[in-house]
C-alpha cells in the first residue's frame, strides 16, 4: 500500500493470536518491502494491536512507530523489518496489523510491487 498520508494507514499485513494465559508475551516480526520516493521522505512502520475488535493500540511510538526508512537522494526501495516483544495481558483473541506513516512529503509505501510479506505471532511464556 502507497500513499501520501501523514497518519498511520493499515496493510493488509495481519494476524491473529490467542494466549492461554494473561501472563504470556507475545513476540511479532513483520518483514516486507518498502518504499520512499522523495529526496529527504521518511517512512515509518508500526504495528497496532486490537483485542476482540475493541481499540486499536499502536504498540511502537506514536510519532516514529517501531522502524522507519529514509530516503536521501531520490527514491529507495528496501527490505523492512520490525520486531518487539508485546504484553497484552489477555486471553482474547488479539489481533496484529502492520501500518505505515509518511512524513516529509511524497509517496511512501509497504508491500512495494507485491512482494512476499510477514507477520509472525509467537506466544511466550504460555
Amino acid at each position: 500500500t502507497q500513499g501520501t498520508e501523514d497518519t498511520w494507514v493499515d496493510t493488509d499485513l495481519t494476524v491473529t493470536i490467542t494466549c492461554s494465559a494473561t501472563t504470556s508475551k507475545v513476540y511479532l516480526l513483520a518483514e516486507t518491502t518498502g518504499i520512499a520516493d522523495t529526496a529527504n521522505g521518511f517512512l515509518y512502520v508500526t504495528i497496532e494491536r486490537q483485542v476482540s475488535g475493541g481499540s486499536d493500540t499502536n504498540i511502537g511510538d506514536a510519532t516514529v512507530g517501531l522502524c522507519h526508512m529514509k530516503s536521501d537522494q531520490g527514491a529507495i526501495i528496501a527490505p523492512v523489518a520490525c520486531h518487539i516483544l508485546d504484553s497484552p495481558s489477555t486471553t482474547s483473541a488479539i489481533t496484529y496489523m502492520l501500518q505505515r506513516k509518511n512524513a516529509d512529503g511524497g509517496t511512501c509505501g509497504l508491500m512495494y510491487q507485491d512482494v512476499y510479506s510477514n507477520i509472525t505471532a509467537m506466544e511466550i511464556g504460555a
